[in-house]
């Protein structure tokens, strides 16, 4: 529901899900989003777990394409905002890291449970 300012606010764990994973979710919510007459939108976080690097990249990607609304987040909680962040500028955040070889695996003792 709209404020008095005309202000629409979409509370992302109702709309979309606690744990945002599927491209097709963030392109839910925008289509939703742009089809709004309002211009001022504000989506709350607010009750969000997780949200996976192919979902952050498309809600991006869908955010900086729709022109016609002014829209903040709020609630973003510190894991959803660093994987924002990751996919703002994925040149800047190595993804691997070197690892060194594995020691090998012995099993000792008499047991004859399987692993």
């Amino acid at each position: 529901m709209p404020t008095p300012d005309g202000t629409k606010t979409i509370r992302m764990k109702d709309a979309v899900a606690q744990n945002l994973a599927l491209r097709h979710s963030a392109d839910r919510l925008f289509d939703c989003i742009d089809s709004l007459e309002n211009t001022n939108v504000v989506i709350d976080f607010r009750g969000v777990h997780t949200a996976s690097r192919s979902f952050m990249h498309q809600f991006l990607r869908r955010w900086k394409r729709s022109n016609n609304h002014n829209i903040n987040c709020v609630n973003m909680p510190d894991n959803v905002k660093r994987m924002l962040d990751i996919v703002k500028s994925p040149n800047k955040t190595p993804m691997t890291q070197k690892i060194g070889h594995p020691s090998p695996l012995r099993i000792t003792g008499s047991s004859t449970a399987y692993l």
